[in-house]
């Protein structure tokens, strides 16, 4: 961002940064070792530690050949969040975990590890999605894929933990809890052995 320029753009900064891209031919696409379908599945395994994952396609065209992998993925947009009023408190820097639960006998268990990894090669427990500092009803912009089990059960559900995080912390006290449970909300993904899709 260049701060040169007219009106609100003024008061914009610089931010140093680099960005490297390496580009590098390969002659057939059987010779690529490690390569791991959109889905984590692995298609040509190797002992290295990098590995290439494929994308997925979303096609807006009617799909022209059969299809070879078994994918049951769901993406999940969270667009906003407003807890002004709902918690007692006026709770700011709001941070939401996602995790996928298949009872709800404890809402503070760990999730199933069937959540995808932001830039990794892994499925997690949970996913966290980033903070908008000092905002009380943000609006999110990253999506959460979650690979779900083949067969759904009706225990099968999301659960949404909100947390006001602290974003400043004192220079004096050291026992400063980093965030704080301030609402939680569940989606039941296959009530009536249906897939909710809104």
């Amino acid at each position: 961002i260049n701060a040169e320029g007219k009106g609100s753009s003024k008061k914009m900064k610089s931010i140093p940064g680099r960005v490297t891209i390496r580009i590098k031919e390969i002659p057939k696409e059987d010779v690529i070792p490690g390569r791991v379908s959109p889905s984590l599945v692995p298609v040509k395994p190797t002992s290295e530690s990098s590995y290439f994952r494929e994308i997925q396609e979303f096609s807006s065209s009617p799909v022209l050949e059969p299809y070879t992998d078994y994918a049951n993925d769901m993406f999940l947009y969270i667009e906003s969040a407003n807890l002004s009023g709902k918690t007692g408190s006026s709770a700011k820097d709001i941070a939401v975990e996602v995790k996928i639960m298949d009872c709800d006998e404890n809402i503070q268990a760990p999730g199933l590890p069937l959540i995808y990894a932001p830039g990794r090669n892994v499925l997690v427990k949970s996913d966290v999605t980033p903070v908008i500092y000092h905002n009380k009803s943000p609006s999110f912009y990253r999506e959460i894929k979650i690979r779900l089990p083949p067969v759904l059960h009706s225990g099968h559900h999301l659960v949404f933990t909100f947390y006001q995080v602290n974003a400043q912390f004192s220079k004096t006290s050291k026992t400063v809890e980093a965030s704080v449970p301030v609402a939680y909300s569940f989606w039941q993904i296959f009530p009536n052995e249906r897939v909710v899709s809104k």
